[in-house]
């Protein structure tokens, strides 16, 4: 028979059995997760990012003669982990063709219905494409990062935006987002990235002197009015309506009275529209000129609204 304070002591060395047992095999575990942490943590050698800003621009109604140019860059940052990491790593950058790709190898910033065509390249020239197919990967530029201890090293490479000469296109803000794809050497963990394109066409209208001055010819009290014309040219961005109106539209020089009239309006095409402004005196006005010819001018503005 066990007396009760030898049952109490059984059973207390039974549990801290049990106790100890289940802390070894805890402990066994947590060290086995451990293990496999360290082991994968081992394995990521070097740890890669690539980010880049992107580029924008403004252009007017017709873009320049020559193709339009936008320097951008993108940056690599390597990080070496462990101190036996490898020292360096070569690098290799692919360009997609964007969201709304123009075949067969193009890029196209959107607004609403419509496009804007641009490229990226390696240089500056605009003569060599940095893009991607099926086909064929033309990267920007391949590399070596060499890193000095465990901190972090970068590497910045410069890519242009460009836009062929003279594209007439509606108004509006074109957009569009661009996947590069980097390619490091073995063992390096390293993503995709995009960067954005924003190309701003600003609804525009210019006007252009044309025939020059508006010359009305008048003898006192003649028979039929006076009419003469003088032209002027107006660009605005394409599919944008504007309207004209000139002031003063009626005036008296050396007594004769005259009106000025030109076109309400039109819409934009990208092109110079040319408008005439008309001047008529009416018929059967006496004038104050009393010796010989007399000169008067004045000034009239245009005013393009849109």
């Amino acid at each position: 028979m066990i007396s009760r304070a030898l049952a109490r002591f059984v059973v207390q060395t039974l549990n801290d059995d049990i106790e100890k047992t289940m802390k070894t095999k805890f402990l066994a575990v947590l060290g086995a997760f451990s293990s496999l942490w360290l082991a994968n943590f081992a394995a990521a050698a070097i740890t890669c990012n690539i980010s880049s800003s992107g580029f924008s621009a403004t252009y007017g109604t017709t873009l320049p003669a020559a193709a339009a140019v936008e320097q951008a860059s993108y940056t690599i940052s390597c990080n070496r982990n462990l101190p036996s990491d490898p020292l360096t790593t070569t690098y290799t950058v692919f360009a997609d063709n964007g969201l709304n790709v123009a075949a067969p190898n193009g890029n196209q910033g959107s607004s609403g219905a419509n496009f804007l065509r641009y490229d990226v390249y390696r240089s500056n020239s605009c003569n060599l494409q940095w893009r991607s197919t099926a086909a064929t990967r033309l990267p920007v530029t391949v590399g070596t990062i060499t890193m000095t201890g465990l901190a972090t090293t970068t590497v910045t490479e410069n890519y242009w935006g460009c836009i062929n000469a003279n594209i007439k296109k509606p108004a509006g803000t074109y957009i569009d987002t661009v996947t590069m794809t980097p390619a490091y050497s073995a063992g390096v963990i390293g993503g995709t990235s995009t960067f954005p394109v924003t190309i701003v066409v600003p609804p525009t209208c210019t006007i252009t002197t044309g025939s020059g001055a508006l010359a009305l010819t008048y003898n006192a009290f003649q028979s039929l009015a006076t009419v003469a014309t003088s032209s002027m040219g107006v660009t605005c961005s394409n599919t944008l309506p504007y309207t004209m109106a000139v002031s003063p539209a009626i005036g008296v020089l050396s007594g004769v009275q005259y009106a000025l009239s030109l076109p309400a309006g039109n819409t934009g095409n990208g092109n110079e529209r040319t408008h005439v402004i008309t001047g008529t005196a009416p018929a059967n006005q006496a004038g104050s000129c009393s010796v010989g010819p007399c000169t008067e001018t004045q000034l009239t503005t245009v005013t393009i609204s849109y």
